[in-house]
């Protein structure tokens, strides 16, 4: 990982976060070119009637970096309840997203800024989600699931995860932006690689689209030349938000292929890096502090089963 990646720091409400009912203050910055009228209308109106909205309890935090003190994070967002419960219980330890709007306070003339709508958390969760499981199928070399979710059908590669929703046409034989991945996953000797290779394609469409951006969404990466400590030009590619930092960890996963574990500490069971440039594979404890609680836990769990009941 780059130093510059590693520099990125975000922030987390010293007092946490809370969901208000409120209304958008003005439609989210679009870019109409090249739109169909259909894909620029329904956007807004989603935006316009979404009634309920995270807002921080206080513009003082504390900052931390989460691509190096968390690098499964987009994992632990994927799998999170998709309520404001779960929300809520994610932005108290981790932060917003960072993809706030401006909404009209208790007064029609106060603007509330950062107050992030409850779709587009569900919207990202939905999408990491899906990324999250055809990552694990391609690490755990799940066939069985892949070729349910994909299917190349004549002329063109499919994609649905869930049964009721439409399919994706990942790549297609006459799609002048897809035949490099459509001829690169034919050209593989069996069904279970063309499976394999049609799935990365789909990973790879979408974190792309998520980190340079789309019509309706700004891009959650920015390109910077910065300048290093010996006065050296560096081209870095760094996050624009947590959002940004998500997209990134899939990104790192689909191009490194890290192995990741979880505590074996019963009160952590947090996720942790093992490989490549992560802690050893055998490694059971995501740090230190954990390793020496289990240690201390053991002996306390041993009395308890050695201690003979008492005879009432």
């Amino acid at each position: 990982m780059s130093r510059q990646l590693e520099r990125f720091e975000w922030q987390v409400a010293r007092d946490g976060y809370q969901w208000v009912t409120s209304r958008a203050a003005f439609p989210p910055p679009r870019d109409r070119a090249n739109e169909p009228l259909s894909a620029l209308i329904a956007p807004d109106l989603r935006h316009q009637r979404e009634s309920r909205f995270l807002i921080p309890q206080s513009s003082v935090g504390k900052s931390y970096s989460p691509l190096v003190t968390a690098p499964t994070l987009f994992r632990e967002f994927a799998l999170l309840e998709p309520t404001e419960i779960g929300f809520l219980r994610f932005a108290n330890k981790y932060g917003s997203l960072g993809v706030g709007v401006s909404t009209w306070g208790a007064k029609t003339d106060v603007v509330a800024v950062d107050a992030e709508p409850f779709y587009l958390w569900q919207q990202e969760w939905h999408r990491i989600s899906e990324v999250n499981g055809v990552l694990r199928a391609l690490q755990t070399q799940d066939h069985r699931s892949l070729s349910k979710w994909f299917v190349i059908n004549g002329d063109r590669a499919e994609y649905r995860q869930h049964p009721k929703a439409p399919r994706e046409i990942v790549a297609s034989k006459y799609d002048v932006r897809s035949k490099e991945m459509w001829d690169h996953a034919t050209s593989a000797r069996n069904s279970a690689n063309r499976t394999r290779r049609v799935a990365r394609a789909w990973v790879q469409s979408a974190v792309n689209e998520r980190l340079s951006g789309r019509p309706e969404r700004a891009a959650v990466t920015h390109a910077r030349i910065t300048v290093e400590g010996s006065g050296q030009l560096m081209f870095n590619l760094t996050p624009a938000s947590l959002l940004g930092c998500l997209w990134l960890q899939c990104a790192r996963v689909l191009v490194v292929d890290p192995r990741f574990a979880q505590c074996a500490y019963a009160s952590c069971q947090r996720w942790f890096e093992v490989s490549p440039d992560g802690r050893r594979r055998n490694t059971k404890y995501c740090e230190p502090r954990c390793r020496l609680r289990a240690h201390r836990a053991k002996p306390e769990e041993q009395i308890k089963r050695r201690t003979p009941r008492k005879k009432s």
